[in-house]
């Protein structure tokens, strides 16, 4: 049994694996581990207990010698190809660059969705909507990318002591939400509160009438009142 010259052999392969210098500084302690140590295990068992000792250490020393050059070197390897930092980056980038979306793409949002409807009497569990005069859902519009979209909601509200009547838009989705148009009504027109009574879609326009008596319409884009004469 070639116990020792084995080992030479794993100390030697180890050390090839981990780099050209490895090499040379295994070989040396491998030389010394054959010159301590016999072929055979039988001439082990002949060999005095210093003999033994000798051998011992210049067997352990090879082993210690290989795990130790393969660390240098696996350190070596790491410092050579340093990993970079990734840049700090806004929120609104991170969602931009999502390449797995979780919504719909617009051109599959089922119709049931995209319908123009009055929800004045059962309001969304949204705060910021309660306690409006009317409020309808105008389908739904496009976010940061064709993949996220959010609900469209045209509203008005009664006068408070900071304003006047108001039509509004609100808008809530899963990478924004919150108000993104408030008008207050003409100063000069008796008004009262204003009840929306259709919408042609997102940015379009609004009619409606008012408990006063009066007709008109609110275009959402221009932000321009007209009231029938």
């Amino acid at each position: 049994m070639k116990l020792f010259n084995n080992t030479w052999k794993i100390g030697l392969i180890t050390a090839v694996a981990v780099g050209g210098l490895a090499v040379g500084l295994v070989q040396a302690t491998s030389t010394k581990a054959r010159q301590d140590c016999p072929e055979s295990w039988q001439d082990f068992l002949g060999m005095t207990h210093d003999e033994r000792s000798h051998c011992m250490r210049a067997t352990n020393l090879l082993v210690e010698q290989s795990e130790a050059t393969a660390k240098a070197m696996a350190i070596q390897a790491s410092t050579q190809h340093p990993r970079t930092a990734t840049p700090t980056r806004t929120a609104q980038e991170q969602r931009l660059a999502m390449r797995t979306p979780t919504a719909y793409p617009m051109t599959l949002v089922p119709e049931r969705k995209r319908q123009i409807k009055d929800i004045s009497g059962h309001p969304p569990m949204i705060r910021d909507l309660q306690g409006r005069t009317s409020l309808w859902r105008v389908g739904v519009v496009p976010t940061y990318n064709d993949h996220s979209y959010a609900y469209y909601y045209v509203w008005s509200a009664p006068a408070k002591a900071s304003h006047g009547p108001m039509i509004g838009v609100y808008i809530d989705g899963r990478d924004v939400m919150g108000y993104t148009l408030e008008v207050e009504a003409p100063k000069d027109k008796d008004i009262g509160e204003i009840v929306i009574t259709g919408v042609t879609g997102p940015g379009g326009v609004v009619s409606f009438t008012t408990t006063t008596g009066l007709r008109g319409t609110f275009d959402l884009a221009t932000r321009a009142w007209a009231f029938a004469q």
